[in-house]
């Protein structure tokens, strides 16, 4: 197991090691560490690609006599898309806290090591 070390700390804890005599003993400290983690899942398009499925049909409106001056008519076809998507999703932990459980000179029997 990997322990975190605060190297500020251990540099002060040696110099005053090396300075005196000490008498060391390890105590233990049980507790219950746990971080909210909130995922906020993305998606994101990438460039479509599209194909024809059919030859095109032509449509006329007839608009006689209209005043508009203008005629219309509509362009109809079958396509097919083609539209990757990219999805992912981000993660981000809130500030830790900790429940305090019993602390004692003896070690931790029960526990095993931790899984990176």
């Amino acid at each position: 197991m990997e322990r975190q070390h605060n190297s500020k700390y251990e540099d002060d804890c040696k110099e005053l090691v090396s300075k005196h005599t000490t008498c060391v003993k390890t105590a233990y400290q049980r507790a219950i560490v746990s971080v909210p983690v909130a995922v906020k899942p993305f998606s994101v398009p990438g460039p479509t690609h599209t194909l024809c499925c059919s030859e095109p049909v032509v449509t006329n409106v007839r608009c006689t006599g209209t005043k508009e001056k203008i005629c219309y008519f509509t362009i109809s076809q079958e396509i097919c898309v083609e539209v990757p998507i990219h999805f992912g999703a981000e993660a981000q932990v809130g500030e830790p806290g900790v429940d305090c459980l019993r602390t004692s000179l003896e070690d931790c029997e029960d526990c095993v090591e931790c899984d990176d």
